[in-house]
């Protein structure tokens, strides 16, 4: 159809598609929208074009409704062609071709004409009655205007009913204000900024007053500066990771019994030209100085491992005292686990070849 021309739409006389207005009032509230869409589209083009049968493929369909889902407009014809919810299908349909993939294109449609509407017994809906477009229009009582409706209105339909108030002798109270906070998950009741805040003032219970802080678990502040010295890390500048390095550091030295002479002797010892770490420091300072600190306990005898046809004896695992001598004769060696490895795997072929 074309519209190049402007129309009148709703003008009396024009080209015009005839629909019952039945479809109207009784089968266009129990369809859905996508089938009474579909319905539509095949009344015009069967009826408005003098046609009994029409052949109307999926894609026309798409154009004529807007549907886009080829799903949709199926389900849209599938309803019309059932006896669901009228008893008879409103479509008739007829295929020219066999069952195939172009099937749909030369599927003909048809405006079912067994399709009638039974009156309802109970008397639960009535058809509304047709008026003639010819027939005058009642006429209302003398004293009313054209455009004047006659209404029966009761004053009682405008009446709102009557608040209760509280007596003058009782004190009103404001009602509180609950609302709730979703992000966090709380409810809150305020009256007014001045309640609110003597409440929360107020409300202050003696589990709520702050608790000291535990005292430091470090109590030697010497051990702590010969550690921070040793590393060359200054406790005011540095990172909350490396201060809690530092500090757990100088807490377990001091637990093991080192004291800060030996850290600063420790570091004098340290082999390479870069200030160690405190994670170093902690873990080669018994290497460093080459003995254990005299308040920790030694270790006990222990049976070790002794060459194959040799007795089992106790060899004692306590360290030798510290002494200045032994500290710089010969320094401590430090080994990957690559060199620990090899060194073990040389004594075991040591061992199988003097087995």
């Amino acid at each position: 159809m074309n519209l190049s021309t402007p129309r009148a739409i709703f003008a009396e006389s024009g080209h015009f598609t005839a629909m019952h207005n039945a479809l109207f009032d009784w089968v266009q509230p129990r369809l859905s929208l996508s089938a009474w869409s579909v319905l539509c589209v095949i009344v015009r083009r069967t009826r408005g074009w003098g046609k009994k049968y029409d052949a109307i493929s999926y894609e026309q369909i798409k154009q004529a409704t807007g549907i886009k889902s080829t799903a949709t407009i199926s389900k849209a014809l599938t309803e019309l062609l059932s006896e669901f919810p009228f008893g008879k299908p409103l479509l008739r349909r007829q295929r020219s071709c066999e069952r195939s993939a172009s099937c749909r294109e030369a599927t003909r449609y048809a405006l079912n004409p067994r399709f009638e509407l039974e009156a309802d017994s109970s008397g639960g809906e009535q058809e509304p009655p047709v008026t003639d477009a010819e027939s005058e229009p009642p006429h209302l009582d003398s004293g009313a205007s054209d455009f004047e409706v006659p209404q029966v209105v009761r004053a009682s339909d405008f009446e709102a009913p009557q608040p209760v108030r509280a007596s003058e002798n009782e004190d009103t109270k404001e009602r509180p204000i609950s609302y709730k906070v979703e992000n966090y998950k709380c409810e809150h009741t305020h009256t007014s900024a001045r309640a609110h805040f003597h409440t929360a003032s107020t409300s202050v219970s003696s589990n709520d007053k702050p608790t000291p802080s535990p005292p430091s678990q470090l109590e030697n502040p010497p051990l702590l500066e010969s550690v921070c010295a040793a590393t060359k890390r200054d406790l005011a500048v540095v990172s909350t990771r490396m201060k809690s390095q530092l500090l757990e550091c100088a807490r377990r030295l001091g637990l093991a019994g080192y004291r800060a002479d030996q850290v600063e002797r420790a570091v004098a010892l340290w082999p390479y030209p870069t200030a160690p770490t405190p994670t170093q420091l902690l873990d080669n300072i018994g290497a460093l100085l080459g003995a254990r600190p005299a308040s920790s306990r030694a270790k006990p005898s222990i049976p070790v491992a002794a060459p194959w046809g040799a007795p089992v004896a106790a060899v004692s695992t306590a360290y030798p005292p510290a002494t200045a001598s032994s500290a710089t004769a010969r320094p401590p060696r430090f080994e990957c686990a690559a060199d620990r490895k090899t060194r073990k795997w040389a004594d075991w072929l040591g061992e199988l070849s003097e087995a």
